[in-house]
């Protein structure tokens, strides 16, 4: 085990230590060499059962529990080398383990070390650390730039305050516009045929949005509570039958309901502009509670 990272066992703990203190412990190839060396030392000693990541601060005026990526490296074209087979990032944000793992965290945590932080089991921070995924601010904010969204209501649903319909809507007619709170839309249609309430809605969407022909978007056809998913699937195939006809490639969509006002019946539509980047993250594989792709 090299020094940049450290391994000590303290009774059934195991304790690794970031020990790259002038470079606020940024990841460079050793770094993440070490840590998955130290993992690997951890999941086969059976006389320990925990894990425990810290990072060495000592002569840090603002201590940093790790900067993330060492650009030096990235400049240098080393950047491969910040993964590792078994490990992905720094050896270890990736990596399947059997053993718990808690982060102690005194400083600041940034970047690629936002991601050690979040793949650890559990974190135990100073009232003095921060963290911090300027990554995520970044891409959270492309993405509403380039997202437009329109909900359609059929029939209100019951404020929990009150007990009473949220609005009033005459049967037959459907509400464009309508807010995820409940709020009323701003116009109103004919709530058949499907294809022309669809149409309306693609129509709002597609002239504020801006889209056009040969760009392509994610679809985002979210259920508003009271809305059967055979439902859902019929706006859905108008939908795209209406971005077929403007040339928009679709990929991946996302239909169910996933936002919901009580029972609210109705839908909303989500575009959302994609460049390669975005359609990769997209399209990666995704297992969370209430979300598969």
């Amino acid at each position: 085990m090299s020094d940049i990272v450290t391994y000590e066992v303290r009774g059934r703990t195991a304790l690794i230590t970031l020990n790259r203190p002038e470079a606020r412990n940024a990841v460079n190839g050793d770094v993440a060499a070490g840590m998955e060396a130290a993992i690997d030392r951890m999941e086969a000693d059976d006389d320990v059962w925990v894990g425990v990541i810290q990072a060495n601060t000592e002569g840090q005026s603002k201590p940093v529990f790790c900067a993330g990526a060492d650009l030096k490296a990235i400049n240098s074209g080393d950047a491969a080398s910040l993964a590792t087979a078994k490990g992905g990032f720094a050896g270890f944000v990736y990596r399947d383990r059997k053993k718990p793992v808690i982060v102690a965290v005194d400083g600041l945590a940034t970047a690629g070390g936002c991601e050690i932080v979040l793949a650890a089991d559990m974190v135990v921070a100073t009232t003095r650390s921060a963290f911090g995924l300027a990554e995520a601010k970044r891409l959270g904010e492309r993405v509403r730039d380039g997202t437009r969204t329109l909900a359609v209501a059929l029939a209100p649903g019951t404020s929990p305050l009150t007990g009473e319909p949220m609005f009033a809507l005459p049967p037959g007619e459907a509400f464009i516009g309508m807010g995820v709170h409940g709020e009323p839309g701003f116009a109103r249609m004919p709530s058949y045929p499907l294809d022309a309430v669809c149409d309306r809605v693609m129509d709002g969407l597609i002239e504020d949005g801006e889209y056009v022909s040969d760009e392509t978007v994610g679809v985002f056809v979210n259920g508003s509570g009271g809305t059967s998913l055979m439902e859902l699937l019929a706006a859905s195939r108008s939908v795209f039958r209406r971005l077929e006809r403007e040339g928009i490639q679709h990929v991946a969509p996302l239909i169910g309901s996933y936002v919901t006002t009580q029972e609210t019946k109705g839908f909303s539509v989500s575009l959302c502009r994609f460049d390669d980047t975005d359609l990769r993250r997209w399209t990666a594989p995704s297992d969370v509670p209430f979300f598969h792709l």
